[in-house]
């Protein structure tokens, strides 16, 4: 049996040295596999250093090498991280619990003390206000309090989701995300999204959980209602089939996981989720210009809000049902001479002015393109025109500015997907909020390269693999499987 210890943080119980209820301020992330957590014994850990044990009621042993590791294990209000002690230390640390529980006791008594004093910190979580990008003292006190009231009514709390008037989503889905993680009276699961996602992408979505500052590429923030890997052109939210996708197959090359072995109904409840804080992020997105430069007058007329935040959020993500792009049939490649000018003529495309693929991918496909200075547009806006005036820039963001690396193609790591059909779309419809452009017509648009050039494409970069991927004369059908 291994050795685990246990610090948690919950309603009145803390590690000892973290200076107050909130463990993650100080807790230091270490290098660590991405699991979903370990088991251990309930007892209050000694935080030393830059480890800590982890919370006990994390589900899914997932055994660690000996004094290496750390793993994000959230429930409820609990979060922590694991280690695996060897024994003697695993003994030494018993006893220390035991003399200094006594002051952990104390401890919980002085919490419980000014909880009913009046000095409380709340117990249940609440969604944080975009305030990203925003000079200090742009939004008052005020003006805070009237956005979170209003959306609270409208959708509700990260405990008890609520689904606006009119917008379409399912209540029941919702409430199988949210919540601390826990189970029905009939063992449904419950809390899905803090156990599968927060650690990542945030209570509220916004791509900063306690894990994201290490990540590279940061996790996606669903409050701006853009979501790189579509099948959708333009500004298009992703069909749902994109976010399935997603949560089935991962991101390879990025802390993104699979959750393939979930069931489904739990996956559709994931990706409503996440829906789900989108429509109410860009209603905030919508409020936040609407109070601080329009000057709303307060309390907020909810109607308003309704029809000109909720409803146009919502409208977004139905619209998208009828706009995915739908490729033709590829180029004939059974045979190796068919391969080979398919092959040809993409390379020859590749480097054109008009596809400009080199420019950031190299002219061999390695990622050493001229083109190095690549930001996505959350890390576009911390900026500046000087050193000085992005240092000062990044401070009003939640997470350290971050730029891109163009993909290197002989690697065969691809994030949306390694099909045919995937690299069609990161070329047709581009990948959204990045640099990388759609280079596929569109309503309106003619693009760099028609659908039987993309095809072209797609076959080059499949050739520049050092190792074998899906088979390149797939169909779009087959390629779905």
């Amino acid at each position: 049996m291994q050795n685990h210890k246990a610090a948690t943080v919950g309603r009145a119980s803390f590690a000892d040295d973290c200076g107050g209820p909130d463990v993650r301020a100080c807790l230091k992330i270490l290098p660590s596999p991405f699991g979903r957590g370990a088991g251990g014994e309930g007892q209050a850990g000694k935080h030393r250093g830059n480890r800590m044990r982890f919370h006990a009621n994390c589900p899914h042993p997932n055994p660690l090498p000996k004094g290496e590791g750390t793993v994000f294990c959230i429930s409820g209000h609990a979060i922590g991280a694991a280690v695996e002690l060897p024994p003697q230390q695993y003994e030494r640390d018993r006893r220390y619990d035991r003399v200094h529980r006594s002051r952990l006791y104390g401890s919980n008594i002085i919490c419980c003390f000014l909880v009913f004093a009046g000095c409380s910190w709340s117990t249940s979580p609440q969604f944080q206000l975009n305030t990203e990008g925003l000079a200090p003292g742009t939004i008052t006190q005020a003006q805070a309090k009237a956005i979170a009231g209003a959306l609270e009514k409208l959708f509700g709390t990260p405990d008890m989701p609520a689904v606006p008037k009119g917008v379409k989503l399912n209540i029941d889905l919702l409430i199988m995300a949210a919540g601390p993680i826990s189970s029905d009276e009939d063992d449904r699961p419950k809390g899905l999204y803090r156990k599968h996602c927060l650690a990542c992408h945030g209570l509220s979505g916004d791509g900063a959980g306690p894990n994201a500052a290490d990540l590279d590429p940061y996790p996606c923030d669903f409050r701006n209602g853009v979501f790189k890997y579509t099948s959708t052109p333009g500004s298009a939210k992703p069909l749902r089939e994109d976010l399935l996708r997603t949560l089935r197959n991962g991101n390879p090359g990025t802390a993104m996981p699979s959750f393939d072995e979930l069931p489904d109904g739990q996956i559709q409840s994931l990706v409503e989720y996440v829906e789900y804080l989108s429509i109410r992020g860009e209603t905030e997105l919508y409020l936040l210009p609407h109070i601080a430069d329009e000057k709303a007058i307060l309390p907020l007329d909810l109607s308003n809000v309704l029809d000109k935040g909720v409803k146009p959020a919502a409208k977004s993500w139905a619209e998208a049902a009828v706009m995915a792009v739908v490729p033709p049939s590829p180029p004939q490649t059974d045979t190796l001479e068919q391969l080979s000018v398919s092959i040809d003529r993409g390379r020859e495309l590749f480097r054109t002015m008009g596809a400009q693929c080199f420019l950031c991918h190299g002219w061999t496909g390695k990622g050493d393109g001229e083109r190095t200075d690549l930001y996505d547009d959350c890390n576009k806006r911390k900026l500046g025109d000087t050193p000085e005036q992005t240092q000062e820039l990044v401070k009003r963001f939640q997470l350290p500015i971050q730029s891109l690396r163009a993909r290197n193609f002989t690697e065969g790591i691809f994030h949306g997907g390694d099909r045919p059909i995937d690299l069609y779309w990161r070329i047709s419809v581009g990948i959204k909020g990045t640099p990388m452009p759609a280079a596929g017509p569109a309503p309106g648009r003619k693009g760099a390269l028609s659908p039987e050039d993309i095809w072209n494409v797609v076959n080059y970069v499949r050739s520049l693999v050092k190792k074998p991927v899906s088979n390149v004369s797939a169909t779009p059908t087959a390629a779905f499987r």
